[in-house]
């Protein structure tokens, strides 16, 4: 069957309407991730904050970590640590190092020795690149990093 004429403009607006949408999200590029970026939130808790894992209270004083444009970058934080259980006396710690880094679509994949144990961490790039999150970060929950 044919459209009449009185069809034809309603069926050209829906195809008009059909190939507009909204702007394509495109991935970050490298280079909008080069930076550094300081931890804000631990599961949505600002700076100090203590988190209660299964048997112990892991309080986060600060963390950050800095990519470079040649894959290379530096992570450092501040933490302490209570057992619950009354196992262990509570210990502080520095961490820092050097570390690499890469990029796949909106996800930074980074590689590391952690207090001699090899580590890899992924966080999710937002906010065009001002924003880096890695969530279910063991028992302690999203890490919010801001540059």
């Amino acid at each position: 069957m044919r459209p009449t004429r009185s069809c034809l403009p309603l069926l050209a607006a829906a195809a008009l309407l059909g190939a507009c949408g909204g702007d394509a999200v495109t991935a970050p590029a490298a280079a909008d991730v080069v930076g550094t970026y300081t931890l804000r939130d631990v599961g949505g808790l600002a700076l100090p904050a203590a988190v209660q894992a299964t048997s112990s209270t892991v309080r986060v004083h600060s963390a950050s970590r800095t990519f470079r444009a040649d894959g290379t970058c530096d992570f450092a934080g501040r933490y302490s640590f209570t057992d619950t259980m009354g196992r262990v006396p509570p210990s502080d710690y520095e961490t820092a190092g050097p570390c690499t880094w890469t990029l796949a679509g909106d996800v930074v994949t980074v590689l590391a020795n952690e207090r001699g144990v090899a580590t890899t961490r992924t966080l999710r790039v937002a906010a065009g690149g001002t924003l880096l999150e890695f969530t279910g970060y063991r028992e302690i929950g999203d890490l919010r990093y801001v540059r």
